[in-house]
C-alpha cells in the first residue's frame, strides 16, 4: 500500500471516505477534485482510495493528486479482485468512526461531508446508516441517449420497503413513513464497528450490481434503521450509451441472484420474497410495461414535455428493457438448476 501526507495528521479522523476504483482515471481525477474543495475542517476526515488492478494511468492520477492535495489522502493497490474486495480493503484501512461510500464517477457537493457530520452529531443509537440521492449527469454520449437517461431518471427512484416486495418511490413523493431497506454506495455513510460485524460486504459480488442491497439487509439483521436525507445530494456521471444502459441492467439481475442465495441472512419477509420468484417478477414487469405503454407516451408527451417521437420511442425501449431483464434472468435461473443438478448427480454417484 502507498501512504501519502495522511499520515502526517494524529487527530481523531471522524470519517473515513472510501472509493474503490477501476479504468476510471479521468472521472476519479474529477471526483478527487470536488473532494479536496470540501468545506469542511480538513481534520475531521480521511480519503482512502482503493486502485482495483486498474490498467489505464489510474496510478498516475493518484500520485499527481497525492503530491498536491490539502486533504489526509491514502490510496492502496491489489490485482482485480472485483468492487467489494476493494472496498472491503477500505474498511480495514481506514481509521475513522464512520466509513462514507462514494464511486470514481461522482461529483461531490463542497458541503457533502459537512451535512455528514452534522448528522452524526445528533445521530440516533439505533441508526445504522444515512443515504441520500443520486442526480444523473451526461458528460458523454449521444444526445439521444442523454435524454434517455433523464427519462427513467432510475437514480431518483429510492428504494422502499411494502408489504410483500422492494417498491420505487420518487424522491419527490418520499416521506417519513417511507422504509428505506437499502442504501446506495455512491453516496451512503455506515458504523464502521457494524460492517465489520457482518464481514463487510460479500465479495462474490465482483461488479457492481446487488452488493449495496446485500450489505444493507444484512446490517439490518443486526437491528437498526437507514435514515435517508433528500438534501444530500451527489452528482453521478452516467454514459449516455444504450449498450451501457443494457449493460448495467444486466450487471443488476445477475446481482439479485447473488443476493438470493443470501436471502435467508436478511431480517424482512419481503426482503427475503423480492428473490424468490425473480423469473416471475420479471414475467410481471414486462407484461405491465407493455400494457401500460400507451398511457406511459401520454404520461411522456404532456407531463414531461417530450416530443412525439421520443415520447413514442422511450417508454418502448423500457419496455423492450424488461424483455432484457427477463431474458437474462432466465439465463440466470437455467444457469442455477444446471448446478443444482449436478450438485445432486454428484452427490448420488
Amino acid at each position: 500500500m502507498r501512504t501519502t501526507k495522511s499520515e502526517m495528521t494524529k487527530s481523531p479522523l471522524f470519517i473515513s471516505v472510501v472509493i474503490a476504483t477501476f479504468n476510471r482515471a479521468e472521472h476519479l481525477e474529477k471526483c478527487l477534485v470536488t473532494l479536496d474543495l470540501q468545506s469542511c475542517d480538513r481534520d475531521s476526515f480521511e480519503v482512502i482510495v482503493v486502485n482495483d488492478g486498474s490498467t489505464d494511468n489510474t496510478d498516475e492520477v493518484l500520485k499527481s493528486f497525492a503530491n498536491r492535495c490539502s486533504i489526509n489522502f491514502r490510496t492502496a493497490h491489489h490485482e482485480n479482485r472485483g468492487v467489494s474486495y476493494s472496498r472491503n480493503v477500505g474498511i480495514s484501512l481506514s481509521r475513522g468512526e464512520f466509513i462514507l461510500f462514494t464511486d470514481d464517477d461522482c461529483r461531490l457537493p463542497a458541503s457533502w461531508i459537512s451535512q455528514c457530520i452534522g448528522h452524526i452529531e445528533h445521530l440516533s443509537s439505533d441508526v445504522i446508516g444515512i443515504g441520500g440521492p443520486l442526480d444523473s449527469i451526461v458528460e458523454e454520449g449521444s444526445r439521444f441517449a442523454a435524454e434517455f437517461v433523464k427519462y427513467i431518471d432510475e437514480f431518483n427512484h429510492i428504494p422502499t420497503l411494502g408489504r410483500f416486495r422492494i417498491r420505487p418511490v420518487h424522491v419527490k413523493n418520499l416521506t417519513v413513513k417511507d422504509v428505506v431497506p437499502y442504501l446506495r454506495t455512491s453516496n451512503a455513510l455506515f458504523r464502521k464497528r457494524m460492517l465489520i460485524e457482518v464481514k463487510g460486504f460479500d465479495e462474490v459480488f465482483r461488479r457492481p450490481g446487488g452488493e449495496d442491497p446485500d450489505i444493507c439487509f444484512r446490517l439490518l439483521a443486526l437491528g437498526g434503521r437507514f435514515e435517508f436525507d433528500t438534501s444530500l445530494v451527489v452528482r453521478h456521471v452516467c454514459r449516455a450509451t444504450l449498450a451501457a444502459y443494457f449493460k448495467t441492467l444486466a450487471n443488476y439481475v445477475g446481482g439479485e441472484y447473488l443476493c438470493r442465495k443470501n436471502r435467508r441472512l436478511y431480517p424482512f419477509k419481503a426482503l427475503r420474497l423480492n428473490y424468490e420468484y425473480i423469473p416471475l417478477q420479471k414475467i410481471c414487469s414486462s407484461i405491465l410495461a407493455l400494457i401500460g405503454y400507451p398511457g406511459a407516451v401520454v404520461k411522456a408527451s404532456a407531463l414531461h414535455g417530450h416530443g412525439l417521437g421520443h415520447a413514442m420511442i422511450f417508454p418502448l425501449l423500457v419496455a423492450i428493457s424488461k424483455k432484457y431483464a427477463l431474458w437474462i434472468a432466465m439465463k440466470c435461473q437455467l444457469d442455477e438448476w444446471r448446478k443444482a443438478v449436478a450438485c445432486y448427480q454428484q452427490k448420488t454417484n
